[in-house]
C-alpha cells in the first residue's frame, strides 16, 4: 500500500487541475503548496515523462527569493534537503485561457505534500514519529549550518514528505550565508525570541534551532508552545523560566486531554526551547543527543503514508 500510495501520490499531486495546463515543457499536474511568493505544482515533462516540482514565482517582487534559492539548492546534496533541478526565466506560463505571462520557475525534487498539510486536522503524531522526523530536520539544519547557511524561515509549512515519506527541509529563499544577522524575518509563530525583539545583531543558525524547537512542538501536539513572545503570555513566561512540570501540567490542561507526553519526548523539547540563544545547543549538538534514542523508520514511514492517504482521500 505503501508504494502504491508513493507511486500514486508523486504522478498525481494533492489537487488534480480540471484541463491541461502548461508551464514551458512541462504538464502542471497538481498544487502541492502555495506561499507568499510562488506558488508550487508537481508536473511532467512532456517528452522524458519526468516528474518534477515546479516552484513558479508569481510575485515580482519575489525575483531576490528565486535568485537566492537557486543559489543556495545548487551548493546542498542532502537526504532531507529538498533536491535542485534547475532554474528556467521568463518560462511561458498558461493558468488560463487567452493568458501567457512569463515567469521564473524552479525544478524541485517532487514531494506529496508538506507537514503542516499532515497536521492540519489537529491530529498529532505519534512521539515516535513526531521524534524521528525532528532527527531529520536535525540532520538537515546541521549539514546547512556546517556549510555556512542559515534558513531563517522554519515552520511546517516548509517542510515537505518526500515520495520515499521522509522530511525535506525546503524553501530557502530568505537563507542566508551570514552567520549573525539583524533582519526581521521568518514566519511570526515560529520565529526566535531574540528576533521578536529585535536583536541587533542575532545567530542565524541559533534562531533556527529555535524555529526547528517549535516545529517539533507542532509535530508532537499539532499545537502552538505559545501564543506570543513576551511574559504576558503564560506558557511563553514558562518556557523562558524553565519551569517545564508547569507548562506541561498547563499544556494538558489547555488541550483537554489526559494524555500525558513520555518523559524522554518532554526532556527534548526542553533542551531545544532555551529562550538564551547563548546557552541554546546548536542542531550537531542536539542531533548527538538522540543518537542512542531508538526510532523505528519503518514506524515513521507507515504513520506518514496513512496520514497522508487519510488527508488525500486517496481510495
Amino acid at each position: 500500500m505503501i508504494l502504491k500510495l508513493s507511486r500514486l501520490c508523486c504522478k498525481m499531486g494533492c489537487c488534480l487541475p480540471s484541463r491541461v495546463l502548461y508551464l514551458g515543457d512541462y504538464v502542471l499536474q497538481g498544487a502541492v503548496g502555495s506561499g507568499t511568493f510562488a506558488h508550487v505544482k508537481l508536473a511532467r515533462h512532456t517528452s522524458s515523462g519526468q516528474i518534477v516540482a515546479l516552484k513558479i514565482i508569481h510575485r515580482p517582487d519575489g525575483i531576490n527569493h528565486f535568485k537566492n534559492e537557486s543559489t543556495i539548492l545548487q551548493e546542498l546534496h542532502h537526504n532531507h534537503v529538498v533536491k535542485f533541478k534547475f532554474a528556467k526565466s521568463h518560462e511561458t506560463y498558461k493558468p488560463r485561457q487567452f493568458y501567457t505571462p512569463y515567469v521564473d520557475v524552479i525544478g524541485l525534487e517532487p514531494a506529496i505534500t508538506s507537514i503542516d498539510q499532515c497536521l492540519v486536522k489537529g491530529n498529532a503524531f505519534s512521539p515516535e514519529t513526531a521524534l524521528g522526523l525532528f532527527s531529520q530536520l536535525l540532520d538537515a539544519l546541521a549539514y546547512c549550518h556546517d556549510r555556512g547557511i542559515s534558513h531563517r524561515d522554519i515552520k511546517p509549512h516548509n517542510l515537505l514528505i518526500s515520495c520515499r515519506f521522509t522530511l525535506l527541509l525546503a524553501d530557502f529563499g530568505t537563507a542566508t550565508k551570514t552567520a549573525r544577522s539583524n533582519t526581521y524575518c521568518g514566519s511570526y509563530m515560529y520565529m526566535a525570541p531574540e528576533i521578536h525583539n529585535r536583536v541587533s545583531m542575532y545567530s542565524a543558525r541559533k534562531a533556527d534551532v529555535w524555529s526547528s524547537g517549535l516545529c517539533f512542538f507542532n509535530f508532537i501536539s499539532a499545537d502552538h508552545a505559545y501564543s506570543f513572545v513576551g511574559n504576558y503570555d503564560h506558557r511563553y513566561r514558562l518556557i523562558s523560566q524553565r519551569q517545564w512540570d508547569s507548562y506541561w501540567a498547563l499544556h494538558n490542561k489547555r488541550k483537554g486531554n489526559n494524555r500525558e507526553l513520555p518523559r524522554y519526548i518532554q526532556e527534548a523539547v526542553a533542551r531545544v526551547l532555551i529562550v538564551d540563544p547563548v546557552l541554546r545547543l546548536g542542531a550537531k549538538e542536539l542531533l548527538r543527543g538522540f543518537i542512542g534514542q531508538e526510532i523505528s523508520k519503518e514506524l515513521v514511514v507507515k504513520e506518514l503514508a496513512q496520514r497522508i492517504f487519510q488527508c488525500t482521500h486517496v481510495k
